[in-house]
């Protein structure tokens, strides 16, 4: 292990230590490296893959003739989560999106449907009772309504308040020119 640190070893020297810590029964004072030789192992260059490197690439020691299938490097399976995780996250948050969009609507129908149930519009000659589709000209239609009853009110209140200003005045005369001016 010595050598392995400082650089001396040969990559069969390596594998040998690979090998060996890939063991079970280790020795308590060796645990703490097991991992650290576990995610090195992961790491090793197989034959084919020595032999597609260009040779000012390749490390100074020998290569070995091990061609034995290895799991993907670590930083590679890393990276798969990594995306896996945020592909979840966006597709969660979708979900939510769509669920939350679906739940107003519904929410909107049912409001309409007990303000506005039964009615209906007949546009171009065909009927419509969408109440989402007639709601707007509903709500004009309302509207429209309400300004009339203002309107009417306030005329109302000012016919009143003439009336009581002509009631007022005692010369039936001077009350009947009066009239006549105001109309």
């Amino acid at each position: 292990m010595e050598r392995f640190f400082e650089g001396r070893t040969t990559l069969e020297e390596e594998q040998k230590l690979y090998d060996f810590f890939r063991k079970e029964n280790l020795p308590q004072d060796l645990l703490p490296y097991k991992d650290m030789f576990l995610d090195f192992s992961a790491l090793t260059l197989t034959g084919q893959e020595a032999a597609l490197l260009s040779p000012d690439t390749l490390p100074s020691q020998p290569a070995t003739k091990d061609i034995t299938a290895r799991p993907a490097p670590i930083r590679q399976r890393r990276t798969r989560s990594i995306y896996l995780k945020y592909s979840m996250g966006i597709a969660a948050t979708l979900l939510l999106a769509v669920l939350i969009g679906w739940g107003v609507n519904t929410r909107q129908e049912r409001q309409l449907a007990a303000l506005y149930e039964g009615s209906y519009m007949i546009v171009n000659g065909k009927r419509t009772d969408k109440l989402t589709r007639i709601r707007p000209e509903i709500e004009r239609t309302l509207a429209k309504a309400e300004k009339i009853e203002q309107d009417l009110s306030a005329e109302a209140l000012i016919q009143t308040a003439e009336e009581e200003i002509l009631n007022g005045i005692e010369d039936k005369a001077e009350r009947e020119r009066i009239r006549q001016l105001m109309e």
